[in-house]
């Protein structure tokens, strides 16, 4: 998971390099994007699924990326969403890698939790005033926050995964 988004972020980089020459940077190595980030300015650069249909515009990669990122958690989040995700877990005392994590997979188990949250247990086992309580409780406690904040992620496509199977198929 992490090296798709540094995958899409080193091609926003290398992407927004002809903007940034025209524009004038901003600010070099800013920080981290969010998918929704980087959806966002695909979308602004009038990225398409279809890459004939955004021929000139952007870059055929640029299109790859647009499609991958329609089928993740960024596709139906909104800056708003992000916000308050920020506001409402500032008690959970997560580092902001962990909170790049959630914004961009959207956990939806406690499972999902202890693989994106790195010392998740240690975090989990305070409440915000730093009484101790039930990790478990507070792990769901964080999971249902996190359904009310972000959308319904986009439902995971069959196609996708027979695609995957028959490649394998191939391989061997």
């Amino acid at each position: 998971m992490k090296i798709v988004s540094c995958c899409i972020l080193l091609l926003l980089v290398m992407v927004s390099g002809d903007a940034a020459s025209e524009m004038g940077r901003v600010k070099a190595n800013g920080g981290f994007l969010s998918n929704f980030e980087v959806l966002d300015f695909l979308r602004s650069r009038g990225a398409k699924i279809d890459p004939m249909g955004c021929l000139g515009a952007v870059a055929a990669s640029e299109c790859k990326v647009y499609e991958y990122l329609l089928k993740t958690p960024a596709c139906n989040q909104t800056r708003d969403s992000i916000y308050e995700f920020l506001k409402r877990s500032e008690g959970y005392k997560l580092a902001d890698a962990d909170k790049l994590n959630v914004i961009n997979w959207r956990p939806s188990s406690a499972a999902d939790a202890y693989a994106m949250i790195e010392e998740c247990g240690r975090r989990f086992n305070r409440d915000e005033r730093g009484e101790a309580c039930d990790e478990d409780e507070r792990v769901q406690e964080f999971l249902d926050m996190v359904k009310e904040v972000f959308p319904t992620p986009p439902p995971k496509v069959v196609a996708d995964a027979e695609e995957g199977a028959g490649a394998d198929a191939m391989q061997e």
